[in-house]
């Protein structure tokens, strides 16, 4: 949708430009509140196709990532979405590493599973914290089970590598060699491991918590 917008954009400022070279300079200020209008014009349909974007996608999110379809919630990501996406460093350079490691996989291609990744960060935590707060938490506090920026629950994490195999394969393993143990994989090394573990390793590791995040994803939407 982005690239068709802004060859849409393209051809119709290009045009503009082209018609306004060939044409004898303005003489009345009519002409020139008509070239303004045209490009308030493409400005409105731009921002419209942007808003339409971002509820589709907020929509999507609440329905399959978080599970609830609650429409209380949709708005509310929608809201952060139009707001604007600001991605750390630290979670981009995860995303690119989930990017790459999932390319293909369920016809998702890397640059679309850092887009979209790239929202739900932004949705789920603000890339604000790496640990869910719970309604019933004071200032402060964080209680929840879920973990990382995209707030993955170590619950889904295990069911992830349990019933999702061929996703966590020789590029996950090689990825994330430095948790397999003796001549086991890195995949089957982490679904041996305790939620509780899994939830100290989501939160701490951001690589991880992208790469399970990612998968969560690509399953659901």
């Amino acid at each position: 949708m982005n690239v068709i917008v802004v060859m849409v954009v393209l051809v119709v400022v290009g045009n503009a430009i082209a018609t306004h070279a060939n044409t004898p300079k303005p003489t009345n200020q009519t002409t020139h509140s008509f070239m303004a209008t045209d490009l308030n014009d493409i400005t409105r349909f731009l921002k419209k196709a942007y808003q339409d974007e971002n509820m589709q996608f907020a929509q999507t999110w609440v329905d399959q990532y978080q599970g609830t379809g609650d429409k209380t919630k949709r708005n509310a990501a929608n809201e952060i979405l139009d707001a604007g996406i600001d991605v750390p460093e630290d979670a981009m350079q995860s995303l690119i590493k989930s990017g790459f490691i999932f390319d293909g996989d369920m016809d998702f291609n890397s640059d679309t599973i850092i887009d979209n990744m790239s929202k739900i960060g932004m949705i789920e935590s603000g890339y604000r914290s790496k640990r869910q707060q719970t309604d019933d938490d004071k200032k402060g506090e964080r209680s929840g089970v879920a973990r990382g920026y995209w707030q993955v629950e170590p619950a889904t994490a295990k069911s992830l590598l349990i019933n999702s195999v061929p996703l966590f394969g020789p590029k996950f393993n090689k990825e994330f060699a430095r948790y397999a143990e003796g001549d086991k994989s890195a995949s089957v090394s982490l679904t041996s491991m305790s939620e509780k573990k899994l939830g100290e390793l989501i939160e701490n590791d951001t690589d991880l918590a992208a790469a399970f995040a990612t998968a969560k994803m690509i399953t659901t939407f």
